[in-house]
């Protein structure tokens, strides 16, 4: 049985931006990775220039370390734009995750994402 310690609890409850979904099972995408914005207006901003997201009816809900974790522990992957990756990085090296010291890279004309994903351990 695993043990958690109260420094992990902090760590997993800290919040590092927003997600979108349309449903329970539905979270707005980039290709396979989970689309995570600092702030809502910012998702709101990259959601916008999708002609077929402008009008959907969209959740925004916060997401937090423990369930990002979590997922990519799972398989999944995550595009962070920016401050949420920011956030999330010095979280993952404290929970033993090996990312990027910065993020990687900055251009000002347009939506600037870093796609997180753990590398497959499956020896085949």
């Amino acid at each position: 049985m695993a043990v958690r310690t109260v420094a992990a609890h902090d760590r997993d409850s800290r919040v590092l931006g927003f997600f979108a979904q349309a449903g329970p099972d539905e979270v707005f995408r980039f290709e396979d990775a989970c689309v995570i914005a600092g702030t809502r207006d910012r998702l709101r901003a990259c959601l916008a220039i999708n002609p077929k997201l402008r009008d959907a009816s969209l959740t925004f809900a916060k997401i937090r370390f423990g369930d990002v974790h979590a997922g990519l522990e799972a398989g999944a992957a995550y595009a962070f734009d920016e401050e949420a990756f920011e956030r999330f990085a010095p979280l993952a090296r404290g929970a033993g995750i090996d990312v990027a010291a910065s993020f990687p890279g900055h251009d000002d004309d347009a939506f600037n994402f870093v796609r997180v994903k753990l590398a497959d351990t499956d020896a085949s």
